[in-house]
């Protein structure tokens, strides 16, 4: 994150972040975050402890966190990205970043189940979220295809996994790879609406890219049939892109268009 200002505003357990959730009428804690290892919380004393995590969010050392909980509810534009690798190794990043007004904010999942939360430049989101994603250099082949993926108009997914499935023409002119080559995919998201539930949504467009082993990283095409090489600053502007067409969206319904 060396190259976008960032501010760390405070840390919070996904367990605990599930109660401020709660708190703010949720059943649900924002995407794509999720428990991933065993509670430290045993069910006995879970109630006095939601209690404790609700007196430390209003007054305690989790009060610097009640900006980035209300405006996240509230926000004008959020962003989700996730990335998973087939290495059993490598935890998946789980990046959300969103924007108010002025203000921006940025929170990642550790491999500690513990969600940090920065401020940044309300238009620094894209830029946040492309480095999270842990792309290491472009691939080396103009434009690739996975046979074995059948990709569809968006991608879709149950819960948090990451799909793009779907049947398509095969594109002669890109290289074929086979799914057993990649090392790494990963979905990013922009949304204007209001929360309503957690995952993915499938009715709205992704920037969807893949690690190929031993070549390096393609993003797919917007129609997802062919995938070509990006770097970092290309797939911030593929981030970038989706939120200005957010962006635009908000501003027409607010002019009453």
């Amino acid at each position: 994150m060396s190259r976008i200002a960032m501010n760390l505003v405070g840390m919070i357990d996904v367990i605990d972040l599930t109660v401020v959730s709660q708190h703010y009428g949720r059943d649900f804690i924002p995407f794509p975050f999720m428990q991933r290892l065993a509670s430290k919380v045993s069910p006995e004393v879970f109630e006095e402890h939601a209690r404790n995590v609700i007196t430390r969010f209003r007054e305690g050392d989790l009060r610097s966190l009640q900006h980035w909980a209300g405006t996240y509810v509230r926000s004008d534009i959020r962003v989700e990205g996730q990335a998973q690798f087939v290495s059993s190794d490598k935890v998946s990043v789980r990046v959300m970043a969103h924007r108010l007004a002025d203000g921006g904010y940025f929170a990642r999942q550790t491999s500690d189940d513990v969600i940090e939360i920065f401020s940044l430049s309300p238009y620094d989101l894209g830029a946040a979220v492309a480095e999270s994603m842990g792309t290491l250099k472009p691939g080396s082949k103009q434009a690739i295809i996975v046979p074995e993926y059948q990709v569809p108009t968006a991608p879709s997914s149950d819960g948090d996994g990451i799909s793009i499935r779907s049947r398509i023409d095969i594109d002669d002119g890109a290289d074929k790879v086979s799914r057993s080559d990649i090392e790494a995919f990963a979905s990013i998201q922009s949304h204007w609406r209001p929360v309503r539930k957690w995952g993915v949504d499938r009715g709205k467009a992704a920037v969807v890219w893949v690690r190929v082993k031993d070549d390096g990283d393609y993003v797919y095409a917007p129609d997802y049939k062919v995938a070509q090489p990006v770097s970092k600053a290309q797939l911030a502007g593929r981030i970038d892109r989706l939120i200005a067409d957010d962006v635009a969206t908000v501003r027409e319904i607010r002019r009453g268009i």
